[in-house]
């Protein structure tokens, strides 16, 4: 069941319809799929992320600055 949704979502298929099939909330769904490693779109980025594209940012600013 995870294994079709995980396929449909990467597919492009919304939560919502996704969970509607499989009898689910779009939360639940949503949920089980992050339990699977599923990074899902439109979601924020957690704050090691954005500390994460903060150092690559930096790192690249004086080669940018250079161009």
């Amino acid at each position: 069941m995870m294994d079709e949704a995980e396929r449909r979502y990467f597919d492009g298929e919304i939560l919502r319809l996704i969970a509607n099939d499989l009898g689910l909330s779009r939360q639940r769904l949503a949920e089980r799929l992050r339990e699977r490693g599923v990074r899902l779109r439109r979601e924020k980025p957690s704050s090691e992320q954005v500390l994460e594209m903060c150092r690559a940012f930096a790192a690249a600013l004086p080669i940018a600055l250079r161009i």
